[in-house]
Parts: C-alpha cells; structure tokens; sequence
C-alpha cells in the first residue's frame, strides 16, 4: 500500500475520502499522496498527513469552493480534470494552503482556458493570475514560469507579499495614529489603560 519512497498510491478506489484505518496507520509517513480518478470533494482529511510534499488529485471532483487544510510542506499539487469552475478566489485559498507549493497543475478544469490561439489571451490572463498568487512558483500546468512571466504577473496583479506588506502597513499606521491621538488628547479626556 505505501512504497519505498513513502507514496501512499489510492488511485482508482472510488473513494470519496481516505479510511480512518489508513490515515491513523500511514498519516506520519505518507509523503506522496495519490488519489487520482476518485469521487474525492472533501479533502479536510489531508490535514492529517502532516509530512506530505506531494498531492495528487487529478480527476475527482474538486470543486470552486473547495478549502484545503494548511500544509506548509507541500511542494506539489495536481488538480487536473476537476470542477473548478472559478480561479481567481480559488488559487488565492490555495496559496494560503500551500504557502510552498513549486507544481501545480489546474489543466481539464471547467475554469482553465485552453492554450489555443482563439483562447490564448484568457489563457495567458488565467497563467498570470495564477503565477501572481504563488512567490515560489516554478511549474504551472505543463511549463516552466519564466522571470518574465513572473514580472508581467506582479505588474498586473501585485503579489501576495506585497498585498500582506500593504496590510501590515495600514495596520501600523492605524496604531501609530490612535498611539498620537491619545498621547496628544489631554490626560482627562484619556481612557485608563489599566
């Protein structure tokens, strides 16, 4: 069932989720998850493999709005031919689930534009967004991110570092601000801190 190389292989099972039995006895060692052509829409149990690099979950029935478990070791993901009809809110959560991922491919999904000529500028858009929501990105479907690709993303789409630097900017500026506020206002107009 688990190989040399700790691949736990399911593929081909019907299986809508992973037996309680094989997550308690592989859920440490189970490295490679293979869980190709399934009936798999629910993927909470993937939380308990906690050494997991690589997840593979081409054809099965992951859908738009599905949420992830955070798996910071997590280097590959292959969701090819499933349900996923919008990218934008979609890649976003995976990026926040696999803050490391290196490979992902979304190819045969409803949402992924073919690389035709009649199609390609809503294929480039769609490689470009994607690429602008994973800093470590080195692989997106069936070809290599280029520096260029990866600029023309951030030129078009920011990036999640900058959008979480943004955040923390306004943030401290909103401190900063209430900090002024009250030790400018007189001492009777200041609420006790302690």
């Amino acid at each position: 069932m688990i190989s040399e190389e700790s691949r736990l292989n399911l593929a081909h099972q019907n299986l809508r989720s992973v037996p309680k039995t094989l997550i308690n006895s592989f859920q440490t060692r189970v490295k490679i998850i293979d869980l190709s052509n399934n009936n798999i829409d629910d993927v909470s149990f993937l939380r308990s493999f906690s050494s997991l690099t690589c997840i593979i979950l081409d054809h099965n029935d992951i859908g738009s709005d599905t949420v992830f478990p955070y798996l910071p070791n997590v280097t590959i993901v292959w969701l090819n031919y499933n349900n996923v009809h919008t990218i934008s809110e979609f890649a976003k959560r995976l990026a926040s689930s696999f803050p490391n991922v290196q490979q992902l491919s979304l190819m045969g999904n409803p949402g992924v534009p073919h690389c035709r000529e009649e199609t390609f500028y809503d294929y480039l858009r769609y490689r470009l967004y994607v690429i602008s929501c994973f800093n470590r990105l080195q692989y997106l479907d069936d070809r290599p991110v280029t520096d260029h690709e990866r600029q023309e993303a951030v030129r078009l789409f920011g990036s999640p570092l900058l959008e979480k630097l943004s955040l923390i900017t306004d943030t401290f500026v909103g401190a900063v601000s209430k900090l002024r506020q009250y030790i400018t206002s007189p001492q009777s107009h200041r609420p006790n801190v302690i």
